[in-house]
């Protein structure tokens, strides 16, 4: 109260009035009084934290509470619940006014106060650090085991993957091939008449990148002149087939050759219908050959 206001104070009680005056007076004088009480109230509220606020080793927690803090961090935390001053509580770093922030240090304060008490119960040459280490180990195991899962399921992942993708190339290429396989024969043939010194030859050339398998052979205006002896012309091969020959014949007139019928094919013109496929596949195909004008 200032000089000011006390003698304010003085010259209303010393002069005459009323009742109603000295109260007001009196009532002054009392006002003037809280103020500074209530201000010292704050000043003594700030000077420590309550639940959830922040604290330090200069701003320590009310009674009742206690200042857990992280392992990394042992000077800076939160008030929660608990007894004594600074206690390190967390593995992660603590950061005040996150979600939750105060019920998980609150927790693990009393995980803290449970496991001091079943040491000092159980063991008391053991310190509540023997206990800090052993929870971190077993952090440390529960996350590698974590790791080593995530690594496992990554690896059956991608093994799939590369085994999925090799299946689709296999399947894709027995499609190409497939469908190789049921084209057309790529032959060439070229018919010689007979001479003096050497029969009918129908000269077949497989120009394919697969052997092509000939089933049958007949002669198109003689319905009877017909031999389903199968022949096998190799890739990029030729083969020669003879007719007006006898099949029963021990050696053919020409080296690599093949008799397909005795009979003249070709005595005044006409064709030759060749039936044949790609070695593997049911697909057949029929080539003429047409005989030479006489």
């Amino acid at each position: 109260m200032t000089d000011y206001a006390l003698d304010r104070i003085a010259r209303l009680l010393s002069r005459p009035g009323s009742r109603r005056q000295v109260v007001a007076a009196l009532g002054t004088l009392a006002l003037t009084r809280a103020r500074p009480a209530s201000a010292a109230s704050q000043i003594e509220t700030a000077a420590c934290g309550e639940a959830g606020a922040v604290c330090t080793d200069l701003m320590g927690c009310c009674t009742g509470m206690v200042c857990a803090t992280s392992f990394t961090n042992p000077a800076y935390g939160v008030c929660v619940a608990g007894e004594g001053e600074m206690l390190p509580v967390s593995d992660s770093i603590v950061v005040p006014g996150a979600d939750g922030i105060t019920d998980e240090l609150a927790q693990d304060v009393t995980d803290a106060a449970s496991a001091a008490d079943s040491t000092s119960t159980t063991d008391p040459s053991l310190t509540q650090g023997a206990d800090v280490q052993a929870r971190r180990a077993a952090k440390r195991t529960t996350n590698n085991t974590q790791q080593s899962r995530r690594r496992l399921n990554h690896g059956d992942t991608h093994a799939k993957k590369l085994a999925n993708e090799t299946e689709n190339r296999t399947a894709a290429q027995n499609k190409r091939a497939a469908r190789a396989l049921k084209r057309k024969p790529q032959l060439d043939f070229a018919f010689f008449e007979s001479t003096a010194d050497r029969p009918e030859i129908l000269a077949v050339e497989n120009r394919d990148d697969v052997s092509v398998t000939i089933s049958s052979v007949e002669a198109a205006e003689l319905p009877d002149v017909f031999s389903d002896r199968s022949f096998t012309v190799a890739a990029g091969a030729k083969i020669r087939l003879l007719s007006d020959i006898d099949p029963n014949a021990v050696q053919p007139p020409l080296d690599g050759s093949n008799v397909w019928t005795k009979k003249d094919v070709c005595p005044d013109g006409g064709s030759i219908v060749v039936t044949a496929a790609k070695f593997g596949s049911t697909k057949k195909y029929r080539f003429t050959v047409s005989c030479p004008t006489p």
